[in-house]
C-alpha cells in the first residue's frame, strides 16, 4: 500500500514538473515572440517592471536612439537612464524622472498622448521627441509594468522651423513691398494733386487772360460800333454780340457746353437768342434763316432737354440755369 502512494506521489511530481517545463518553455517562447516583435517595430520602445521599475526590454530602435548597447541599458533601474540620457521638457525646463511618460504611466497609471520632450545625445546632439505611454495591467487590473514609446521627430520640427521661418521672411518681403508700393501711390497722388492745382492755376490765369482780352481788345470796339450810326437790325446784333461776350464765362454757357452737349452749335445760338426773349421770327432774322428752321432749332431744343410734353416754357428753362 505504501508502495503504491508512493509511486503515486512519484507519478504526480513527475507531472507536475513537466507542467511547469511546459509553462517555462511556453513563457520563454511568449517572451522570445515578443522580444522580436518589439525588436523590429520601428519604434523607441521602452518597457519597465512594474515593481522596481527595472528596465525589462528596450527595442533596437530606442537603442540607437539613445546610442547604447542593449547590455547597457536592459536590466537597470529606470532612474539609472538619467547617467545615460538627458531628457527635459519641452519648455526646455529640466525634469526628475519621477515626472517621465514611462514613470508617471507606471506608477500613477497615466496614459501619455503625443507629449513633446527634448533629448540630448552623448554625441551632444538634441532631438525633439514625442512620446506615448501607458501601463500593462494583469487581468485583474493591477499594473505589472509601462511601456513608452519615442518617435523621433527633429526633422519634422526642423522643417516647420524652416517653413515658419519662410513664411515670416515672405510676409515681411510682402509687407516691405506693400510699403513700397504704398510709399509710390502717395508720391503719385501728391504728383496727380500738384498736376490739378497746376491745372486749375491755369485755367484760373487762361480765364482771366481771355476776360481781359475781351474786355480791353473787344468790348471797345462794340462800343464804338454802338455809337456809329447803325440800322436797326446791326445795332441788335451788336448788342447780341456784346451780350454773349460778357457771358462767354457765365454759369448759362458753362452749363449748356457741359451738361447739355447734345445741342449743335446752332441750338446753342438759338437757345442764346430765347433766353434774351426773341420770338421765332426775330431769331430767324438774326440767324438769316427761314422762320420755319427757327422753330424746328426751338422744337429740336425742347426734345433733347426733355422739356417736350411737360409744358414748360423754354425760355423759363434757360433762364433757370443762371
Amino acid at each position: 500500500m505504501k508502495i503504491e502512494r508512493r509511486e503515486q506521489l512519484a507519478e504526480g511530481t513527475k507531472s507536475l514538473i513537466e507542467q511547469v517545463a511546459r509553462l517555462k518553455s511556453e513563457l520563454a517562447e511568449a517572451k522570445a515572440f515578443l522580444e522580436a516583435v518589439v525588436e523590429h517595430i520601428p519604434e523607441a520602445i521602452t518597457i519597465v517592471d512594474g515593481k522596481n521599475l527595472t528596465v525589462r526590454m528596450v527595442s533596437k530602435c530606442c537603442r540607437d536612439l539613445l546610442g547604447h548597447s542593449k547590455e547597457k541599458l536592459e536590466g537597470i533601474p529606470y532612474r539609472e537612464y538619467e547617467n545615460i540620457r538627458d531628457l527635459v521638457s519641452a519648455e526646455g525646463s529640466p525634469t526628475g524622472c519621477d515626472q517621465l511618460p514611462l514613470i508617471r504611466s507606471t506608477l500613477k497609471g497615466e496614459i501619455i498622448t503625443n507629449e513633446e520632450w527634448l533629448m540630448k545625445k552623448a554625441d551632444g546632439k538634441d532631438l525633439n521627441l514625442l512620446c506615448n505611454s501607458g501601463p500593462i495591467l494583469d487581468r485583474q487590473g493591477k499594473v505589472i509594468a509601462g511601456i513608452a514609446v519615442w518617435r523621433d521627430i527633429t526633422e519634422d520640427k526642423r522643417a516647420q522651423e524652416e517653413l515658419r521661418t519662410r513664411h515670416t521672411a515672405a510676409r515681411k518681403d510682402m509687407e516691405q513691398e506693400l510699403e513700397a508700393k504704398s510709399y509710390r501711390l502717395r508720391e503719385v497722388n501728391s504728383a496727380l494733386k500738384a498736376l490739378l492745382r497746376q491745372r486749375d492755376e491755369d485755367r484760373k490765369e487762361l480765364e482771366e487772360a481771355l476776360l481781359i482780352n475781351i474786355e480791353n481788345l473787344i468790348l471797345p470796339y462794340i462800343k464804338r460800333l454802338k455809337s456809329s450810326p447803325l440800322s436797326s437790325s446791326q445795332a441788335s446784333l451788336v448788342e447780341i454780340l456784346e451780350s454773349h461776350l460778357k457771358e462767354l464765362t457765365s454759369k448759362f454757357d458753362k452749363t449748356l457746353a457741359l451738361e447739355f452737349r447734345v445741342l449743335t452749335p446752332t441750338e446753342m445760338r438759338v437757345a442764346a437768342l430765347v433766353r434774351e426773349g426773341k420770338t421765332s421770327k426775330e431769331i430767324a432774322d438774326l440767324l438769316c434763316v427761314s422762320e420755319k428752321t427757327a422753330s424746328f432749332h426751338r422744337n429740336n431744343i425742347r426734345t433733347k432737354l426733355a422739356l417736350r410734353g411737360t409744358g414748360a416754357n423754354l425760355r423759363s428753362h434757360l433762364l433757370s440755369l443762371i
